[in-house]
């Protein structure tokens, strides 16, 4: 019974520690990571950002359930957004507890 306990241990700690939370952010954080990055950027606008924001956004936490929807298309409707000037993402992990990935897209 201690021995079948220890591998459930270690087994749980294996799962944490693989990097499930570990989400598609541009670098690792194990204990911490708040990180935006470029994803997308039309330059042949040469306009830059556009006037309008719109945010989608997914979560996950303790890698048991996942939920939300981080896609472009609803990061459009959030920002009433036809045209797009930009792409980031905002990746987030709290000691792989908790992790959120954010797509920001701003355009006309």
């Amino acid at each position: 019974m201690k021995y079948a306990f220890v591998f459930g241990a270690l087994l749980l700690v294996g799962f944490f520690v693989c990097g499930c939370v570990q989400g598609t952010g541009p670098l690792p954080g194990i204990v911490y990571a708040n990180i935006t990055s470029p994803s997308y950027y039309d330059a042949g606008s040469n306009s830059g950002p556009g006037p309008k924001t719109g945010r989608s956004k997914a979560a996950t936490y303790m890698a048991l359930w996942a939920t939300g929807d981080a896609s472009v298309a609803a990061a459009c409707k959030d920002g009433g957004i036809t045209k797009i000037n930009t792409v980031d993402q905002h990746y987030k992990n709290v000691l792989m507890l908790y992790g959120s990935f954010e797509t920001i897209v701003t355009g006309e």
